[in-house]
Order: C-alpha cells, then sequence, then structure tokens
C-alpha cells in the first residue's frame, strides 16, 4: 500500500467523522451512545470511544437501510472511483483476535487467533505508529 493510498485514507477517515459528527445524526448518535452506555453515559476508555464511533460510522445501520459510510459515499459527487472503492471496503472490517507475526516492510503481518488468516496491517497515521509493536513473549492464549 503506497504512501499516498495511506494519506488519502487518513484525509477521507478525517471527512467521514466531520460527515458523521455533523447534526443530520446527532440523534441517532445519542440514541446508540444511550443504548450502549447508558445514561449519562460515560467512556473512561478512550479506544472504547473510538470504537463505538467507528462502529456508528461504518456498521449501524440507520432507519432507511443505509450506515453513515453509504450516506458519505453517496453524497460526496467529488470522490473517485478508487475513493469509493475503498471507503466501502472500510464496512470489511475484521473483528477478530491477532498477534503480531512479523514486522513487514511498514506494516505488521497479523495472525487471526480465530482462523489463523494472515492480515498485513499498516497505519493511516504512518509507520512510526507500528514500529514499537512487538509480540509478547511467552504469551498464552487459553482454549474455548
Amino acid at each position: 500500500m503506497s504512501e499516498s493510498i495511506l494519506t488519502r485514507a487518513a484525509e477521507l477517515k478525517g471527512q467521514l467523522i466531520d460527515f458523521g459528527e455533523s447534526q443530520r445524526f446527532a440523534k441517532a448518535f445519542r440514541r446508540q451512545f444511550r443504548r450502549k452506555f447508558g445514561d449519562p453515559g460515560v467512556i473512561e476508555d478512550e479506544g472504547e470511544a473510538i470504537n463505538f464511533f467507528d462502529w456508528f460510522l461504518l456498521e449501524h445501520v440507520l432507519p432507511d437501510g443505509e450506515t453513515v459510510l453509504d450516506k458519505f459515499v453517496r453524497d460526496r459527487k467529488d470522490l473517485s472511483a478508487s475513493d469509493k472503492e475503498m471507503l466501502l471496503r472500510w464496512k470489511e472490517a475484521v473483528d477478530s483476535l491477532f498477534e503480531i507475526a512479523e514486522h513487514r516492510g511498514d506494516g505488521l503481518i497479523l495472525r487471526d487467533l480465530e482462523d489463523d488468516c494472515r492480515y498485513l496491517a499498516k497505519s493511516n497515521m504512518g509507520p512510526k505508529v507500528l514500529a514499537g509493536a512487538a509480540p509478547l513473549p511467552g504469551l498464552l492464549i487459553p482454549s474455548s
């Protein structure tokens, strides 16, 4: 994945976040937030907040059957075909437990502990974010 694609992904993610934070989706967001975190909802972990917002943008189906991402792609007439393809692939996120198998270039090879598939992961925040990631020696994952 080239640096320009990662840069473009970061730009589009920022634009999608701004779109999702608009008044247009405020009611749906508040409803889902209360459903997940209660009223008044308090999130103590930044990662949990990020995961919730990503879920809301990419996966939550609004009453009309579309996601915020679907609406973003449809409404943005300025997006190229490759931008639209990349954005819609974000709906195919893999939600699982992974181990770091190895560093490869400026990314990581992750092994899915559920199905043993391997994925190349890169960060849209640059390779330095992943540089310090390393397998945990002696980590035992209990079998279910």
